[in-house]
This record gives structure tokens, sequence and C-alpha cells, in this order.
């Protein structure tokens, strides 16, 4: 038996002020029809859906009023919102328009634009179209939820707070904003293993969707490569589970749609996993609220959540230095549900 581990990442890896996250479903067996349930909760959008441009108000505003547009939007909010776009930023509203009558995703800052000016002017507007995102966002869960156990989602970010420096124990590219990348990267992919592991799974197909990646001997950035990817799990531990990277992903028409609810997921995981003083419970609770998938697997249950550790800064580390268990609360600088994972899964870390 084998799984699949779909895999995206969130967050600006530039910066050490963002919090950021890799991680996807992971899959054993076929999901039928995904692509018609995703399209079906958020209808009339292009494909492959976005959560950058799903995220923003104004465009389930635009997509509505393209799909009445023979007969004229009957939505009273549907309506008003034009109405104000055609005043307040016409030219803008011009360009979105045109790129989703041609299928095509408007730009991220031009919906951020068209976003700032109607929040400005018309509030009660755009909290109306937020709550359609909220109750779309509940749909996304309910697909999640209606699955059987045999699939669930595996997320990693990093262990310390968004901010602090971090001291790598195997530095990769020797640039920040990849070497971030490579390192939730790993940690997803790692427990992703470990999980499919205990569910007696031989293989586990690893599909990474494309981003741009360091490459030091080159000297430039280029498209993450599939040989990238083997490279960085050749320094795992033996597992009985073995890891059989897949052909990179492109993020096009024929991206998998198992892709898509990657990014879904790791925008909802973002959202909660930044969060410092959250305990492991909690995390896992607001993250399945928000994806519906699973989070827990195995005999007996461990979570699905991963985190990236500066080094020197895991409680397995503490715990073979001391010979004693490490302490419950996280030390500072650390995320208390990345201490928890670690110490739930701390009898399979290698001392």
């Amino acid at each position: 038996m084998s799984a699949h581990l779909f895999v995206d990442e969130s967050g600006d890896f530039s910066t050490r002020a963002d919090s950021v996250v890799a991680g996807g479903p992971l899959l054993r067996g076929d999901l039928p029809d995904l692509r018609a349930r995703l399209e079906s909760a958020m209808p009339g959008f292009p494909w492959p859906l976005h959560a950058a441009h799903v995220n923003r108000p104004v465009v389930w505003a635009l997509s509505a009023y393209l799909a009445s547009e023979s007969d004229g939007p009957q939505d009273v909010v549907i309506r008003d919102t034009l109405t104000e776009l055609r005043r307040l930023a016409n030219p803008l509203l011009h360009t979105a328009l045109q790129s989703l009558r041609a299928g095509r995703w408007p730009t991220v800052p031009n919906l951020q634009a068209l976003d700032a000016a109607m929040w400005d002017a018309r509030p009660e507007l755009m909290r109306d179209l937020a709550n359609r995102i909220q109750r779309a966002r509940a749909c996304v869960a309910r697909l999640g939820g209606s699955l059987t156990e045999q699939h669930g989602v595996v997320m990693a970010a990093e262990a310390g707070w968004a901010g602090v420096d971090v001291e790598r124990a195997r530095p990769r590219t020797g640039h920040e904003e990849t070497d971030r990348y490579y390192d939730v990267l790993l940690a997803a992919i790692e427990r992703a293993r470990a999980v499919a592991a205990e569910a007696t799974c031989a293989h586990l197909l690893v599909t990474v969707l494309t981003r741009p990646v360091f490459d030091p001997v080159e000297g430039h950035f280029r498209g993450l490569r599939k040989d990238d990817v083997q490279s960085l799990i050749s320094g795992l531990p033996p597992s009985t589970c073995l890891v059989d990277v897949q052909p990179i992903a492109a993020w096009n028409a024929d991206v998998p749609s198992a892709c898509v609810v990657a990014d879904l997921c790791c925008n909802a995981a973002r959202r909660v996993l930044t969060d410092p003083v959250l305990s492991l419970k909690l995390a896992e609770q607001r993250l399945q609220g928000a994806c519906g998938f699973s989070l827990r697997s195995g005999r007996p249950p461990r979570t699905h959540l991963g985190a990236a550790f500066p080094a020197g800064r895991g409680p397995w580390l503490e715990r073979a230095d001391a010979n004693v268990w490490p302490p419950a609360v996280a030390p500072v600088g650390i995320r208390q549900w990345a201490w928890e994972q670690a110490m739930e899964w701390l009898e399979q870390v290698p001392k």
C-alpha cells in the first residue's frame, strides 16, 4: 500500500517577519470528482482555484457579476459593489473583468487595490462579501470532513516565532529564502513519511508544486527540480516507508486537484500556526475546522503537524543531553504547538 503527499507552501520566505508553512493532503487512494467538488464550493472562478485570489472579497462580486451578466445581477450587494467600483476605480475594474472573462485570475495587486477602495467607501458591502468567503471555506472544510480516515492533511511550519533568528543545523544553499523553504518542506515530508509508516504504507509518493529556488552553483533563482527534493530527503534516517518523489507539478490548468487543496490548506494553516502560544490540541482543532481533513492517525493517534527546529533547540536534544523528559512548556522563542508535537513523536526520533 502507498500514500501520496501533495505539497504547496504559503508565506513570504524572504522575510523573517512572516510565518511560513508547507504541506498538503496525504491521501491513500483516489478522490474521485475532487475538482468538481472544489468548483462547486467556489463556483465561477478560473481554474486552478488559488487562495491568494479567492481570499479577496471583490473577486467574489466580480465573478457573480459575470455569471449573471446577460440578465444583469439580481443580487443587491453585487449590483451596488459594481456601481461603486465603476465610480471609484473604473480602469482597475475593467482590467480585472477582462482577465476573468478570459478565464484568468486578475493580478493580486489589482484585487488589493479594488478591495482597499471598497473597504474605504462601502465597508458594509465588503463585510457581506467576506461572509461569502467564510461560507465557501466551510464548504471546502465539509469536503475534507466527508472523507474517510484514510485521508488526512500534513502541515509543517517553523518551530521558532516569526522574526526569531535561526541557526540551521544544515545550511543548504546559503540563501535565506530558499533555505527556509527547504526546512519546512523537509519537515512536511518527514512527518508524512512517519504517518505513512505508522499506517504500514511501503511507499510515500510526494508531489511538490513548483516555486523559485536559489541555485548556489548556477548563482541565480530557477524553478524547483525533482532532484532538489531527492537531494533534500537523502539525509533522512532509514524508514520502512520509502519516499518516491514525483515530477514537480506546474501551477496551470493541468495541476492535480489535490495540489489546489494543498494551496487552500496551507493558506489556512499559516493563519493558525503563526500563534506562538497556541497548544497542539487547539492548533489541530482550528486547522481541522478550517480545512476539514483529519490531523491525527495511527494507534495511538499521532499528530500530522510537524516543525522545523533551529539547531540545538529540539526537545529530543534536550532529553539526550539531560537524560530527562523535556519540560511541557516550550522554551522562549519556540511555538508551543511545535514543542508539543515534537515531544509526541519523540520516541520516533533517533537518539
